[in-house]
């Protein structure tokens, strides 16, 4: 029965031709800032892997569940930032894979400097309606599409000193399409995301850092979201936080340094919405590698 209403679900959107939200949520994006601003690339003037799995509304059949795996450095001069991005969303029997590269350009402003950041790239979405059990086997829904391929772009702006940081990214500019039926039924399309990010590091004690942090969200045709998070520092080894998600979820996260490079977090999501009485919440790992190329000082507040 979830299932096939969640399937119901899908069908709605597509049918009524309205935009809703396609990508996925991650509640630890202030440890990968390609997730939201190409700008963010080449940052920390170190290479840095970032490995992230979400598993959303466990023991909700169908619900969505995410696998990202980036990486992003400085060049030599320090101006120039790459990075790269692959991302696979399962959702239902749709699965959608991303693939983005990341060009940011520094230049000093003030007390810190200010990036300029462009990514381009393209999902593919793949809907495997072979694995639906179909009362009617040439139903025109299900037969006139299966895969779309969808270029896009999208740019930002990252100002970040030590110990703050302000950020605004468009990360995909062009609406495609996502689903459109043979017949013209039905035309749904991916709608443009608007990112302003900001945080500040404030010392408590010597062996204590605090935190707090944003995200505001606006999706063309839906309310503006919010993110309000609080992180502390302890000994520059172990991150601990909390995150309220506007009208979705409040989350616990934590995150400890394995070693010099190496980064292990966790975040749990607990749901606010009414998906919240048919699932156990969210879980998401990450795994972080950082490899230190300028034999710069750096520390992984953002």
């Amino acid at each position: 029965m979830r299932k096939y209403l969640l399937l119901s679900l899908l069908i709605f959107i597509a049918s009524n031709s309205i935009q809703a939200q396609q990508k996925s949520v991650i509640t630890q994006y202030n440890y990968n800032g390609l997730l939201l601003n190409p700008a963010y690339a080449g940052n920390q003037n170190r290479l840095t892997v970032n490995m992230l799995f979400r598993k959303q509304w466990v023991n909700f059949d169908g619900a969505p569940s995410t696998k990202v795996f980036s990486a992003h450095t400085a060049t030599r001069n320090k101006r120039v930032g790459l990075g790269f991005l692959l991302s696979n969303d399962q959702i239902g029997v749709h699965d959608d894979i991303g693939f983005y590269g990341m060009y940011a350009y520094k230049i000093p402003f003030g007390r810190g400097n200010l990036a300029f950041g462009i990514q381009g790239g393209f999902n593919y979405l793949n809907s495997g309606f072979d694995r639906l059990n179909l009362r009617q086997n040439n139903d025109v829904v299900f037969s006139t599409f299966n895969q779309k391929f969808n270029p896009n772009v999208g740019t930002g702006l990252f100002y970040s000193t030590k110990r703050s940081y302000l950020g605004l990214s468009v990360p995909y500019l062009l609406e495609n399409s996502i689903i459109r039926n043979g017949s013209g039924l039905s035309d749904a399309k991916e709608s443009r995301y608007y990112f302003l990010t900001g945080g500040k590091v404030m010392k408590l004690q010597d062996n204590l850092m605090f935190k707090p942090s944003t995200l505001i969200r606006y999706q063309v045709g839906s309310p503006v979201g919010f993110d309000l998070n609080a992180n502390f520092f302890i000994d520059d080894i172990l991150n601990v936080g909390v995150s309220y998600r506007s009208s979705d979820a409040i989350s616990a996260m934590f995150a400890i340094n394995l070693n010099s490079n190496a980064i292990f977090g966790y975040a749990y999501d607990h749901t606010l919405s009414d998906i919240g009485g048919y699932s156990n919440g969210s879980h998401e790992f990450m795994l972080i590698y950082h490899i230190n190329l300028f034999n710069e000082l750096c520390h992984a507040y953002f």
